[in-house]
């Protein structure tokens, strides 16, 4: 924490002034209670707190018009152009509780539970805290008595399920307020520069924590005394009161839309990893390795948008995140013949806008004898359809 080094900088006739200082604060406090149960029971319990704080005031100080052309100070200017504005100064805090309960049984019975009461100064005041639990168990069946596969096949086997919460409060400060920006007009008038006030941009109706929330699956095995090892699993996540952009808003609103919890999303993927390890004798010496690959898929499905109209141009409820909507292709014309009657309101293939032998023939899949996108709405896409998707798998 501290003051950075002030920026000064003299350009033309005219003098700034740029400083920044950053505090910030975390604080942590953990408590572990770890009870001799013998029989084979172990637990282990944890509870704690943290805290963040951060302030930061960036300050910008300038005027024109110096006396002394070699005295670069404030002092020796007497410019009537003269600003001393807040340059994005900003307070946020953090507080949060936690705790974890873990449990085995010889290591053939595991399960945990935790959770966590969280707050934050980002959100209204009936909106800064929310709860995010969690539970998950395993069960090492290779452990049981009934399992008699010899090890150098197979030396471990478990079984995993988890269902769990999380939420996301990285919203900028205050975007829940209307913020009032105070500036210097550039015209004087009665002798002096006055101060005026912009309009506040819209705010979001209520602002909330992103929650997801995940159902995992997954199996862990090792074979031939743990020289292979294989984990997978699948999941299925719940992505609620997403913080993202607000619906498109006619130009007549005459305001950008703001952005707040306006969407649910469903994730579905899954995780494998496979690995070899071993060791020989290289020289009189163990020589030991290890080789491991993993491949991971998943898609992301949009559930509730407040998009009444089904415009394309924004996230719709049923839409797979990365989707492309676009024509389709039936190769080049290739006669004058096939011209004939072809209308494409959409692309012109020259300045002129005639099409010619060599273009693309895009195929009128509505059947209204015309290459058109309709309203690009969910409903009327025209000539539209899913072409693609620019997420990775």
């Amino acid at each position: 924490q501290g003051p950075d080094i002030p920026v000064i900088c003299k350009t033309g006739e005219g003098l700034s002034v740029i400083e920044n200082h950053t505090q910030y604060h975390n604080a942590n406090a953990n408590l572990t209670f770890s009870p001799k149960l013998g029989g084979g029971h172990d637990l282990t319990l944890l509870g704690g707190w943290n805290l963040e704080h951060k302030r930061a005031r960036n300050t910008k100080m300038s005027r024109d018009s110096f006396l002394l052309d070699d005295m670069i100070n404030f002092s020796v200017m007497d410019g009537i152009n003269y600003t001393l504005a807040d340059n994005g100064s900003y307070d946020w805090g953090f507080i949060g509780y936690y705790y974890r309960g873990s449990y085995n049984y010889k290591g053939k019975y595991l399960a945990e539970v935790s959770g966590r009461y969280d707050g934050s100064s980002k959100f209204p005041d009936n909106q800064q805290w929310a709860f995010f639990p969690s539970v998950s168990a395993g069960w090492r069946i290779s452990e049981e008595p009934f399992w008699n596969i010899d090890p150098k096949y197979v030396s471990n086997v478990k079984v995993r399920a988890s269902y769990g919460s999380l939420g996301n409060g990285n919203v900028s400060p205050y975007s829940y307020l209307e913020l009032l920006s105070p500036s210097t007009s550039s015209k004087v008038l009665n002798g002096i520069q006055n101060k005026y006030v912009s309009n506040p941009a819209v705010k979001p109706e209520g602002l909330t924590w992103e929650t997801a929330t995940t159902v995992d699956g997954g199996l862990d095995f090792q074979l031939l005394n743990g020289r292979f090892n294989f984990s997978g699993d699948y999941y299925v996540r719940k992505t609620t009161d997403m913080y993202t952009v607000g619906m498109t808003l006619p130009d007549v609103f005459g305001a950008t839309s703001p952005k707040g919890n306006y969407a649910d999303m469903t994730t579905r993927g899954w995780e494998i990893s496979v690995e070899w390890k071993d060791q020989f004798d290289l020289g009189g010496s163990p020589f030991r390795y290890g080789i491991k690959a993993s491949m991971h898929d998943y898609t992301s499905v949009i559930d509730k948008y407040n998009n009444q109209t089904g415009l394309l141009s924004d996230y719709y409820a049923g839409m797979t995140i990365g989707e492309l909507w676009g024509f389709k292709s039936d190769g080049l014309f290739q006669s004058e013949a096939e011209l004939e009657g072809y209308v494409n309101t959409l692309v012109a293939a020259s300045a002129d806008g005639k099409w010619r032998v060599g273009d693309v023939r895009y195929v009128d899949l509505n059947g209204n004898g015309r290459i058109d996108y309709g309203k690009n709405t969910v409903d009327d896409h025209g000539d539209k359809i899913i072409i693609g998707n620019t997420a990775p798998h």
